[in-house]
């Protein structure tokens, strides 16, 4: 799993769309490559045959199925979409912020960064109630399932073709969450101008029905600017799976190829949780998740 960083950067959103933009397509570009040098192998060495033992790792037998196996694995279930839920708003939360703060709309870049901080709060939590949930499977011998190679290498490439487009998507939600950040940003200037007046004079009615419309005009854009940047958050997210599913099929590919099906295992490339000091609020946050799931579980056990 890919944790969100705590300290996004709060510039324009529209720079960082950009950057990702070009990074995946790099990334797109070098599985592509990869894609093709293994079909060459294949076809040089006229065909491989894959088999149950074309995969890494060993297969891990539980060492019983009971109800606790079932019931953890229910509760894991469950802590991982939250988990990817919190994840997805702290992604979305933290791109508003940016966005807004770039517009000079300090107000709403407050409140988007505050609930953003609070969803990567609760996303750590999660990610402690899982740690937890594997822990307590792997005592009872319940390992994940090893990586298979792929039968077929074109199966793999569609997944880059799927990744292509929830880059694309990803930008076009991007960009239709800015447009309309834009609309709250002129909003917003008109009430400031008609608040300004209303100070000096009574408003006529005119500028009455004027300033209730800009208001009603804000906040129907802060609601779509905000679902565009969840949505441009979930297809990021989908892009990022896509790409690990096909580097991890043309690793095992490789390996298949090569005749080497037990690799030492690497670290998982999770971001290490940040080490130092975090805030009094972050960690009571993330206390609250884990003693509230790991209640839950103690009364399903």
């Amino acid at each position: 799993m890919q944790h969100t960083q705590d300290a996004q950067a709060v510039n324009d959103p529209m720079d960082e769309k950009a950057q990702r933009y070009s990074e995946g397509l790099a990334k797109l570009g070098q599985l592509r490559a990869l894609h093709r040098s293994l079909n060459g192998q294949q076809l040089e060495n006229g065909g491989i045959a894959i088999n149950e033992n074309s995969f890494s790792g060993n297969v891990v037998v539980p060492k019983k199925t009971s109800l606790e196996i079932t019931l953890l694995e229910k509760g894991r279930s469950r802590a991982l979409e939250e988990y990817n839920d919190h994840q997805i708003k702290t992604e979305a939360f933290m791109t508003l912020a940016g966005r807004y703060r770039a517009l000079g709309l300090e107000t709403q870049a407050n409140a988007y960064n505050e609930r953003g901080h609070l969803e990567n709060a609760a996303t750590k939590g999660f990610q402690a109630v899982l740690d937890a949930y594997d822990r307590k499977l792997d005592g009872l011998g319940v390992a994940n399932a090893p990586e298979q190679a792929p039968k077929n290498l074109n199966m793999t490439y569609r997944s880059l073709q799927s990744a292509e487009r929830f880059l694309e998507g990803y930008t076009s939600d991007i960009s239709i969450c800015c447009a309309h950040t834009l609309e709250v940003l002129k909003a917003e200037e008109l009430l400031q101008k008609l608040e300004t007046d209303q100070a000096a004079r009574q408003l006529t009615p005119d500028e009455q029905k004027r300033f209730e419309t800009a208001m009603s005009q804000r906040d129907r854009f802060v609601r779509m600017a905000e679902r565009e940047a969840l949505n441009a958050a979930i297809s990021f997210k989908h892009f990022q799976k896509e790409i690990q599913s096909a580097e991890k099929s043309y690793d095992a590919f490789s390996r298949a190829l090569t005749g080497n099906h037990s690799p030492e295992h690497s670290q998982d490339p999770q971001d290490p949780s940040p080490i130092g000091s975090e805030s009094r609020m972050n960690r009571l946050a993330v206390g609250m998740v884990v003693c509230q799931t790991l209640k839950i579980l103690d009364r399903e056990l």
